[in-house]
């Protein structure tokens, strides 16, 4: 990659935003003199080769092996790392982790592979052992080590000095709970959730409110529109029984529907799901429709 691609590849992640608590602050960790990422925790690892990278990636135009090979890897951490895994999935994602390693070794240099490169070989194995991947990650606990590690004033005694440092903790928190005013327990949250009388705007459940001076970024042209309502229609909540009931009339009409595997019904539903919810709510009127769901079939606009 050439000296002008890796400055606007670290350009764009050091000018990333994420959601509060998402990630730590990437921006910190990018070098635009020296075009290197350095000081990046384990899970902002995670995070940059799962969400960010295969995005930014696309504003430096790599060869179309490279931009195959990571969106492979973001989509096999994404799937690995659901919360929900199904079993005829996991022999698949065995063998596209595999196809993924070999088109690697065919790209990159022989020292890239190391022994953390080969142990996503054995990711799958371990989900079928141990089951799915966030109920045994260490994350949670890096974070509270690094607390632990703020405790430690005497490099000669570390032990020690942590133990003493977490009992002052305790002891402090303890008396905190019978002392008046503003203490850690009562103290406002740094990113509360929004109020009672917004909560009704989010179409998804959600947490926290932006911090900061909100500026728009880009404007949304009318593809990328569509498919962000694509997107919606294919994941709210409260379109569940309508989109069982777009399947039902579907089969109804043609039997052949009945067999169709769950890529080609989300196929489906992407397609035809917005059309038929349009025609479903005028043909009623809007009534017995929801506020939320007759924006929704009105399309975007």
């Amino acid at each position: 990659m050439s000296r002008e691609k890796k400055e606007i590849l670290c350009s764009v992640i050091k000018k990333i935003r994420t959601s509060d608590g998402y990630v730590s602050n990437i921006s910190r960790c990018v070098n635009m003199k020296d075009c290197t990422l350095t000081g990046m925790k384990s899970h902002d690892c995670h995070v940059l080769i799962q969400e960010i990278l295969p995005i930014a990636l696309r504003s430096c135009y790599p060869s179309k092996e490279v931009m195959t090979i990571v969106i492979r890897l973001a989509i096999f951490f994404k799937k690995i790392c659901s919360k929900v895994l199904e079993d005829t999935e996991l022999d698949e994602l065995q063998e596209s982790i595999v196809m993924t390693l070999c088109d690697m070794e065919k790209i990159f240099h022989p020292s890239f592979f190391t022994v953390m490169v080969h142990l996503m070989v054995h990711l799958v194995e371990e989900v079928k052992l141990g089951g799915p991947a966030h109920y045994r990650w260490m994350y949670p606990l890096e974070r509270s080590f690094v607390r632990l590690k703020s405790f430690v004033h005497n490099r000669a005694y570390l032990e020690g000095s942590i133990a003493k440092g977490y009992v002052a903790d305790e002891c402090l928190t303890f008396c905190s709970r019978f002392l008046e005013g503003t203490t850690r327990f009562t103290r406002p949250a740094r990113n509360p959730d929004p109020a009672d009388n917004t909560k009704d705007m989010y179409m998804f459940n959600s947490s926290g409110q932006s911090i900061g001076k909100g500026t728009i970024v880009s404007r949304f042209d009318n593809p990328l529109l569509l498919h962000a309502h694509r997107y919606v229609l294919r994941h709210c909540d409260q379109l569940k029984d309508l989109r069982r009931e777009f399947l039902d009339h579907e089969k109804g009409k043609q039997s052949w529907i009945a067999n169709l595997k769950d890529a080609n019904i989300e196929r489906l539903i992407n397609e035809h799901f917005a059309d038929w919810l349009e025609e479903k709510v005028l043909e009623h009127d809007g009534q017995g429709f929801n506020e939320k769901i007759r924006a929704l079939a009105a399309k975007p606009n």
